[in-house]
């Protein structure tokens, strides 16, 4: 999450960003919403939230 949010902020590309929201969303549906850590599937909301925050991107976050 940290590392996505770096990485729009250095490069000013949302799609990175966007990328790892994409991959992440694909990881959870296939195992069931279970991460390896609990709080990871936590951070993932607040990935997409910040990511909305910072760049109006509807259409990632519905």
């Amino acid at each position: 999450m940290i590392e996505s949010l770096m990485e729009y902020y250095t490069f000013g590309d949302p799609g990175l960003t966007r990328l790892d929201i994409w991959r992440t969303a694909q990881l959870l549906r296939a195992h069931d919403g279970v991460m390896f850590h609990t709080s990871y599937s936590l951070l993932y909301i607040q990935m997409i939230s910040d990511y909305y925050l910072f760049t109006g991107d509807l259409e990632c976050v519905v």
